[in-house]
């Protein structure tokens, strides 16, 4: 008797773990990347990342404030920033596409020309375009109303609910025919 009481307590034990929710906390990553790009005649231009921007010519949110981006609700945030570059022969001007995948809020688009940064696209949700006469240094700067992409739900255990008091009433079940028989 003892034996059988253990051995469904132990199995009971066991499969109760298949009922444990794990919760995730929802991410604040935006992730940013060039969508696409046209040229001048509406043809489609591969645009490449060349490289990080250098140190001493990096924008930074102060800068970016200074030049006309506008805080949401306290501060804003270099998302991304990337020396572009597009094959030679390439005719300007062109416009380019970002997305920054989970942003809700603002977003700017700034532009490094003549050795100063210059706002040149603004918009608000997940995409934006702007047009350059040229390439270097681009800069994408989004208000604190970001949300960022949010996890998926981890630990759904509606299905294992109804699994787990099958299993609990057969071993509840077997329990009592085997007392019968004793």
């Amino acid at each position: 008797m003892k034996k059988l009481l253990s051995s469904v307590l132990v199995l009971v034990m066991a499969l109760s773990l298949f009922c444990v929710t794990a919760f995730a906390a929802p991410s604040t990553s935006t992730v940013a990347e060039v969508a696409s790009a046209k040229d001048k005649n509406g043809n489609d231009v591969v645009v490449t990342e060349a490289g990080e921007v250098a140190s001493d010519v990096a924008i930074t949110t102060a800068i970016a404030a200074d030049k006309g981006a506008k805080e949401a609700a306290g501060e804003l945030k270099v998302l991304w920033q990337k020396d572009l570059t597009v094959p030679e022969g390439t005719t300007f001007p062109i416009d380019i596409t970002f997305k920054a995948a989970g942003n809700t809020g603002a977003i700017y688009v700034f532009h490094y020309e003549d050795g100063a940064w210059v706002k040149v696209g603004e918009g608000t949700g997940e995409t934006v375009t702007a047009t350059f006469n040229s390439l270097s240094p681009v800069a994408l700067v989004v208000a604190s109303t970001t949300s960022g992409a949010t996890s998926p739900k981890t630990g759904e255990t509606v299905a294992l609910y109804g699994a787990f008091s099958v299993i609990l009433v057969a071993c509840a079940a077997a329990y009592v025919v085997s007392r019968k028989k004793a």
